[in-house]
């Protein structure tokens, strides 16, 4: 995980990198630390998530909270809106 999200979302605090990550909500791990600190927010969703299957039956569930890592204002402001959890950003000085 901490590869592919310094690789990918370096650029994110300088306002070029978008995107939304649906991940375990793992707060006592590295890479989610090392992650957090290059979002522009994150989301903690209120319940677990439970899948859809293709033809439209329940899936199973997830095996542990989950999180949305979000990079990108606008991302952050749509998620925001959408209330499925409690959107925590960076405080600004």
């Amino acid at each position: 995980m901490r590869t592919y999200f310094s690789t990918r979302h370096t650029g994110s605090k300088q306002g070029y990198g978008r995107g939304v990550a649906l991940v375990f909500a793992r707060t006592d791990t590295g890479w989610f630390h090392d992650t957090v600190s290059l979002a522009t927010s994150v989301c903690f969703i209120k319940k677990r998530i439970h899948f859809v299957r293709p033809d439209g039956s329940q899936g199973g569930g997830s095996g542990a909270a989950s999180c949305l890592i979000i990079f990108g204002g606008d991302n952050s402001t749509a998620i925001k809106k959408s209330g499925i959890g409690m959107v925590l950003s960076e405080a600004k000085s």
